[in-house]
């Protein structure tokens, strides 16, 4: 019996895991992203002046 709830928590922690991985990879491909276009946005201001 308590082999088989460690079994089922251990997956639910796999599933959190996975779920937060992808997360984390969704969090830093936005924010290469943003900081990507903030940064075309100064250069051009910047080759302007």
């Amino acid at each position: 019996m308590a082999s088989k709830q460690s079994k089922q928590w251990t997956t639910a922690q796999l599933e959190l895991i996975a779920q937060l991985k992808k997360e984390k990879e969704g969090f830093v491909q936005g924010l290469s992203e943003w900081i990507k276009k903030h940064l075309d946005q100064n250069y051009k201001t910047v080759l302007k002046s």
